[in-house]
């Protein structure tokens, strides 16, 4: 589909002409002359900044000055002349816009000093001392952590239907008779003292812990004698132990040396006393009497 000129008369000629365009004023020859009147005068204007700047230039001892075209965009507070960025411009120049930020920071101090004196001095909500009104409801972080810890105790009991309770005091420790203080206000943390803890940590050292006798025994005869099999739940054990890429923890098919007897309670470190386990079974054993002492 083609569009119909439309005869128009030129502006500048009063000639008649054929406007193929909506906004077609002027013949083809008029609209070429002022096409380049404008490209001229743009053109002079630039030539005349330039030598302007090269003047300014020259006589300051200053190298690349320029001169600001003033495109009617100035700043709203000293009226100079700013840049048009893409279209773009701020409202005020570099200076303005420090000197506002920094009179509303200097505001806004101001307002707060003169709330933190009007406004009165609040009760913390624990500890019932004096607390600052910017704090908010507790007077030192001490008291807003406490507060956050209850606030979250609160919501495990209304979401579990649990109710913690607080530690009652030191325990006893799970290997003799020393006491162990937790670590956690609410009676979580360590059930072995400091001494159990660094001695239990070799068969020999925990010999000598619990009083029972003791006698080498070669982990690699006890495997074989067992033929690499766990003697609790049946199921054949690692040769090598392996360790999961991301949190680095054994194994559950580990091969571990197991106590018939627990060493805690009377059972020696002998070879008819032990046996392979998984590390998944010996865990889960942990000292109680499960299997049979073997007739050997």
């Amino acid at each position: 589909m083609y569009r119909c000129a439309k005869t128009r008369s030129c502006v500048d000629c009063h000639t008649l002409f054929a406007a193929v365009h909506a906004t077609s004023q002027r013949c083809p020859p008029c609209q070429r002359r002022f096409v380049n009147a404008e490209t001229s005068r743009r053109d002079s204007a630039r030539r005349r900044r330039k030598q302007a700047s090269t003047a300014i230039g020259d006589a300051l001892g200053v190298t690349g000055c320029r001169v600001v075209r003033d495109n009617g965009h100035r700043c709203r507070a000293c009226g100079r002349v700013l840049w048009v960025t893409n279209g773009k411009a701020r409202h005020h120049c570099e200076q303005c816009e420090h000197v506002r930020h920094l009179a509303d920071a200097i505001t806004a101090v101001l307002g707060f000093l003169v709330d933190a004196v009007k406004c009165e001095w609040r009760e913390c909500t624990l500890c019932g001392r004096p607390s600052a009104p910017w704090r908010g409801s507790t007077c030192s972080d001490a008291c807003r952590k406490e507060r956050d810890r209850a606030k979250s105790r609160e919501r495990y009991e209304r979401i579990t239907g649990v109710r913690l309770r607080p530690a009652t005091g030191d325990r006893p420790c799970k290997f003799c008779d020393r006491l162990v203080t937790p670590d956690h206000g609410l009676g979580r943390g360590r059930s072995v003292c400091d001494y159990c803890n660094l001695h239990r940590r070799t068969f020999k050292a925990r010999a000598m812990l619990y009083g029972v006798p003791y006698t080498h025994v070669s982990r690699a005869s006890v495997f074989r004698r067992d033929g690499w099999r766990c003697q609790l739940c049946g199921h054949k054990v690692l040769r090598k132990s392996k360790r999961n890429k991301t949190t680095k923890r054994l194994h559950p098919r580990t091969a571990s040396l197991d106590h018939i007897i627990p060493m805690v309670k009377g059972g020696p470190h002998e070879e008819a006393n032990v046996q392979c386990a998984c590390l998944s079974c010996n865990v889960r054993k942990n000292a109680r009497l499960i299997g049979q002492t073997r007739l050997f």
